[in-house]
Order: structure tokens, then C-alpha cells, then sequence
């Protein structure tokens, strides 16, 4: 019995640290080195590599001067649908939607799906926040207050009448979002 008992433990020995192992070892240590380099990439990517739009996510990357901005809600010679964007660089909740907001805007300009304006109100002088004014009472608050953060859509006729067709002057993007997204559908 005792021959016996020893060859069972020589021969567990044998194979456990016998050269016949070692393919085996060889294997799994191939698989978790792969696996390691799979978590390192995902690491790498996510802390590295932003979504798409916001890489340069601000208002001044997307911004549109104020004389250029009030000559786009100038009536042409056919009618045009457009979505005005308004917005200040010291309003809170302009700022907690700007990521968000400009890579929403940068995606759908890219895609070429609407036609976008977006202006910084500060920039604006004490006539062309007039103009505003007089051409869109219906964005107003109060009858002299500019909401912002501001998107609406826009359509201007023939004959140099503005409709706002839909509208959005909160910080919440569900909301922002649906505007926009109604202006790619309506154009």
C-alpha cells in the first residue's frame, strides 16, 4: 500500500511540475496578457477621447456675430425656416447646457440638417437688441426681457414676418432638444 501511495504522489508531482505544464501556463498567461490589454485601451479611451460634438464644446466655437445674426432674420425673396440661438456667457443656465447644447448644434450643422444661428447677447449693442425686440415680441419676457438660453425656430416670409413656431427658453436640454430636433424634421 505504501508502493502504492507513493508513486500516486511521485506522479502528482511528476505532473504538476513536469514541461508538459508549461503550454498550458504559457496559455492561460497569454489570455489574461490580453485580457490586461483590453482594460488598459478601454482606460485609455474613456478618460482620453471625448463623444463626438464636444470636444470643443463652447458657445465662441459655434458663435455667429450679432450683425450677422440679425441680416439672417432678413426676409429673401423666398420664405426660409431657421432655428436663433441666444445666449449669455454669465447665465448660469446657459452654461450648465453649452456641451450638450454646441455639440448638438455642431452635429446638425455638419449634417448640413438646419440652418443654425447662435449669438452672444452681451456682444449685442443697445439697437441691435432693439431690432430683436421689434422683430420677436414673442420670445420676450415681460415685453422687454430676452430669455436665455434661447432656441427657437423660425420662419421668416416673403414679406418679412416672423413666425416662432416652437420655442424653448429653459435650462432643461430634453426640452432644447425637442426644438431642435423639430427643426430638422420640419426642414
Amino acid at each position: 500500500m505504501n508502493k502504492f501511495k507513493d508513486f500516486f504522489t511521485k506522479q502528482g508531482l511528476k505532473w504538476r511540475y513536469s514541461n508538459e505544464t508549461t503550454p498550458l501556463v504559457a496559455r492561460k498567461s497569454f489570455k489574461i496578457g490580453i485580457g490586461l490589454a483590453f482594460i488598459t485601451i478601454g482606460i485609455f479611451l474613456i478618460f482620453f477621447f471625448k463623444p463626438a460634438g464636444t470636444a470643443n464644446a463652447s458657445y465662441q466655437s459655434v458663435d455667429t456675430t450679432p450683425t450677422k445674426a440679425l441680416n439672417a432674420l432678413k426676409p429673401t425673396d423666398q420664405t426660409k425656416k431657421l432655428t436663433f440661438i441666444l445666449y449669455r456667457d454669465d447665465c448660469k443656465a446657459c452654461q450648465h447646457v453649452e456641451k450638450k447644447l454646441v455639440g448638438k448644434i455642431q452635429t446638425l450643422r455638419d449634417d448640413k440638417q438646419a440652418r443654425i444661428v447662435i449669438t452672444d447677447l452681451k456682444k449685442m449693442d443697445q439697437q441691435q437688441l432693439k431690432t430683436i425686440q421689434a422683430k420677436l415680441p414673442e420670445i420676450m419676457v415681460d415685453q422687454t426681457k430676452i430669455p436665455t438660453p434661447l432656441v427657437a425656430n423660425l420662419t421668416i416670409k416673403k414679406d418679412g414676418t416672423i413666425n416662432v413656431k416652437q420655442q424653448s427658453n429653459t435650462d432643461d436640454f430634453k426640452d432644447i432638444e425637442n426644438v431642435l430636433d423639430k427643426a430638422v424634421s420640419d426642414s
